[in-house]
């Protein structure tokens, strides 16, 4: 898997905002600890997903984006979009996928043109034939998202009861999903 990080981060201030705790097109997930919180609005779920039965039976790889939100208990992550790769952009298998050169400056371009007021905060990856687990080439590719608020979503087809997996930061905290979307 090729590392495409955002090149760069927006130096704006993180934006005040109260939490989408009750919006219902909100699913919330969160450490153990309490140190990592993020909110993924219900479609970017579903279209993450239909990304990765799209490819199969191979993996698919794509860019999430959304914001850095700041309240009174402290930063959080707010994901409203996702873009995934064409198919001249990548080259995969079944166990792996990999940006190609032109993906790489296409898919981060094309997410901003379609979401001009979002920054790419983290990037998904399926898993067609395993649970939402990191493998230790995921561990190394979210390593390299410095941000402590980027997150890896990880979609499994495998199973119906664990689609999703999702970790926060470089050192891949995961994160438990506190509520359902409202699509399943």
């Amino acid at each position: 898997m090729d590392r495409f990080r955002p090149k760069r981060r927006s130096s704006l201030a993180l934006l005040w905002r109260d939490r989408p705790i009750s919006n219902p097109r909100f699913v919330r997930f969160v450490a153990i600890a309490g140190i990592a919180e993020a909110y993924v609005q219900d479609y970017v779920l579903v279209q993450a997903f239909q990304h990765s039965e799209g490819a199969m039976p191979n993996e698919t790889i794509g860019l999430l984006a959304g914001r850095t939100c700041q309240d009174a208990t402290g930063p959080y992550t707010i994901i409203t979009a996702t873009e995934a790769p064409r198919s001249d952009e990548v080259e995969s298998s079944p166990s792996e996928v990999r940006i190609s050169s032109k993906g790489y400056a296409q898919l981060p371009e094309r997410l901003g043109l379609n979401h001009p007021v979002l920054e790419v905060v983290g990037w998904f990856h399926s898993h067609p034939s395993s649970y939402p687990i990191p493998s230790n080439e995921d561990l190394v590719e979210q390593s390299t998202w410095t941000d402590a608020s980027s997150v890896a979503l990880i979609v499994s087809l495998v199973s119906k009861h664990e689609r999703f997996g999702v970790f926060q930061g470089p050192d891949a905290i995961p994160l438990f999903q506190l509520t359902s979307p409202e699509t399943e």
